[in-house]
């Protein structure tokens, strides 16, 4: 997104883009710089079936009467979850972790003895995420918060009636007082406040962290050290997934998020010379053909088809393949074709029951109009906060928490809260 801020500053000219937040997606639409495709869509069979007419209409009137932007349908292929080393658990003698004690049990035996077998018990990162405190949501959902991807969502307060953001919850001071905990006892990543996608993937990769959230079709794309010599390139030896996060005495089980509508993922901007072509690779890239050249790359130099119709790589695909937009379903039979693709047949399989949406899946931006800050994916103030006291620079008690929470209320959280809470009533009949 940042990169994208830059380039569009800089006056170059994209004809398509996925802008990947509301903000930048409702900036660009303000700024008249967005085609609409609400007449477009109904031309485009495989497009149209991204969602029923009765979503569509629920997108349409979320944004304003057009459609300017379709959001990303979620393939279950994409879950986020948290992946954890099994063959670190099997050297260690401990089990996947089912409730927090036993987490802080695993994090403990990961950090203080030789979990990746290399002869040195001082390298191993129990848990490691992104900059922003973020890609480690189990470990706030398992308190109760509503999370996706780093990003707080929102919940209805049964106790209080309100519909009420996880930036301010006492959920995620709950959450925010694990998490110092894990940072003053060296259980998790001291880098995570600024470190970037490449670092931490780059730690994953070189066997030096036991647990991480993350996507399962992207698995293969961080186990580097998976195929070395005399380790197992299935990634079955190495990897297995905690289904739910662990339990929390008083919260219980708590599933992960996975709205199935999620980001602003594709758009064409009014620099476009052909917005019907444009549709027209969209379309194709949601047809088995394009899902195919997606997910496995050219028939003939990556993959084959024989004469009964089963499918076999030649040749795995290009890291990074660009050529097509996957959005759409795949199928296991693709999945089980990719790197690593048994494994992650295997892992969606006992993720997939335990997903759920957020119940702000389908609030419109107009809730944010003049405190676009307070947008899940930006709120800066929330992750200031939390950093300071992830970190110990502020205490992480009740009462620094309901300092913070009436300053974020007082600066335009109270405004969204009300209208998030009509949106919530009238949406869901209350």
């Amino acid at each position: 997104v940042q990169g994208l801020r830059l380039a569009l500053a800089g006056g170059e000219e994209f004809a398509a883009l996925s802008p990947w937040t509301e903000t930048l997606a409702l900036e660009l639409i303000e700024a008249g710089r967005v085609v609409p495709l609400t007449d477009l869509i109904p031309q485009y069979p495989n497009v149209q079936a991204y969602y029923s007419q009765e979503t569509w209409d629920i997108i349409r009137e979320q944004q304003g009467g057009e459609i300017w932007y379709i959001p990303q349908p979620a393939p279950v292929v994409t879950a986020r979850v948290g992946m954890i080393r099994k063959d670190w658990l099997d050297r260690v003698g401990l089990d996947v972790p089912t409730t927090k004690d036993e987490l802080l049990e695993v994090y403990r035996a990961f950090r203080d003895q030789d979990a990746n077998g290399n002869g040195d018990p001082t390298d191993e990162i129990p848990v490691s995420g992104r900059i922003l405190f973020r890609w480690f949501d189990d470990l706030f959902v398992m308190h109760g918060v509503s999370m996706y991807e780093g990003h707080p969502q929102w919940r209805w307060n049964e106790e209080e009636g309100f519909f009420e953001s996880d930036q301010v919850s006492d959920e995620m001071l709950a959450a925010v007082q694990f998490l110092n905990e894990l940072y003053e006892e060296g259980l998790m990543d001291v880098a995570m406040p600024a470190q970037e996608n490449s670092d931490w993937s780059a730690k994953i990769a070189d066997d030096r962290v036991g647990h991480y959230f993350h996507l399962i079709n992207e698995i293969h794309n961080k186990s580097a050290f998976a195929y070395q010599d005399g380790n197992d390139s299935t990634g079955i030896e190495h990897w297995t997934v905690m289904p739910h996060p662990p339990i929390v005495e008083g919260v219980g089980r708590q599933n992960n998020y996975f709205p199935p509508i999620q980001v602003p993922r594709f758009l064409i901007t009014t620099d476009a010379e052909d917005p019907e072509a444009i549709m027209e690779w969209l379309n194709w890239s949601a047809s088995s053909e394009g899902q195919l050249f997606s997910t496995l790359g050219l028939p003939g130099v990556n993959w084959e088809r024989d004469g009964a119709g089963n499918i076999s790589v030649i040749e795995e695909k290009p890291f990074g393949w660009t050529y097509a937009l996957t959005m759409g379903e795949v199928s296991d039979e693709i999945v089980a074709l990719q790197p690593m693709g048994e494994m992650k047949v295997d892992l969606l399989s006992q993720v997939t029951p335990f997903l759920e949406p957020t119940e702000n899946m389908l609030m419109p931006g107009t809730i944010y109009d003049g405190y676009e800050d307070f947008f899940p994916n930006s709120a800066t103030m929330y992750r200031e906060m939390i950093g300071q006291m992830i970190t110990g620079a502020i205490a992480p008690t009740e009462a620094n928490w309901e300092a913070y929470r009436e300053e974020w209320y007082a600066a335009g959280g109270r405004v969204v809260t009300d209208r998030a809470t009509e949106w919530y009533n009238d949406f869901y009949g209350n």
